[in-house]
């Protein structure tokens, strides 16, 4: 189900920001954010169980359907080939981005703001959504970050 997202997602806060999901975009169902904590599992001769050695790393892997209206295009009036068009550049503004920190904000909450240290796209999908005859734009992406930290006001 699409919902109206009240979470902000800013990557890259204090470089060039992109805003990978803003107030009020509609988004395929709540955020989720998922943990793995690395774990070596050391098998104990002559042991009823294995010992359990953490790693001390931690990731959270968020992912997230964006779902935008039709994107507008200097020069193209067909939705479909603006769809496309936005799908192809964001590719390449997506490829052209490395490991930088990841803000989050809750809309209408101003007490706090939570930032990922590290944040890296790890995968991007865009493409036309064709459930609509006027060709929205859906862009995919799985964010894999670490070091979460809670931080006071807002960014």
């Amino acid at each position: 189900m699409k919902i109206k997202s009240f979470w902000k997602l800013t990557f890259d806060p204090a470089g060039t920001p992109l805003v990978v999901l803003g107030f009020g975009d509609y988004v395929e169902g709540t955020l989720r954010f998922p943990m793995q904590r690395g774990m070596e599992v050391v098998t104990l001769t002559n042991s009823a169980a294995p010992y359990l050695r953490m790693t001390g790393n931690t990731q959270i892997v968020i992912a997230l359907n964006i779902y935008t209206a039709a994107p507008t295009v200097s020069g193209v009036t067909d939705a479909n080939i603006a769809a496309a068009i936005t799908a192809l550049d964001s590719l390449i503004a997506i490829d052209a981005t490395g490991k930088k920190p990841l803000n989050i904000q809750l809309q209408g909450y101003t007490s706090y703001y939570w930032q990922f240290a590290n944040a890296a796209i790890s995968n991007h999908d865009p493409g036309a959504y064709l459930e609509s005859l006027r060709a929205p734009l859906v862009k995919s992406y799985s964010i894999t970050c670490t070091g979460l930290s809670k931080k006071s006001g807002t960014p």
